[in-house]
């Protein structure tokens, strides 16, 4: 099975400190690398928060979609755009 990468999309309507919350609760991440996260994907339009197998990044977006927070999946170093 191939590896895939889940990008944090940067969004206009989502609160920041939504979006921090979402990833901490959704993979993990600190509050630190939340909020360089969040920053990352502001600046760039994107930020890659997991890295791995397909089904497992399909099944993190759901989360991150339930949650109201926009992500795309690509090829590994892949671009989400």
């Amino acid at each position: 099975m191939k590896n895939v990468t889940l990008h944090l999309l940067n969004d206009t309507f989502n609160h920041h400190l939504d979006v921090e919350n979402a990833i901490m609760e959704v993979v993990k991440l600190d509050w630190e690398d939340a909020i360089a996260a969040t920053t990352i994907a502001h600046m760039n339009g994107s930020y890659p928060v997991f890295e791995g197998s397909q089904e497992e990044a399909e099944k993190i977006k759901l989360k991150f979609e339930e949650l109201g927070i926009n992500t795309q999946i690509t090829e590994v170093d892949g671009e989400p755009f």
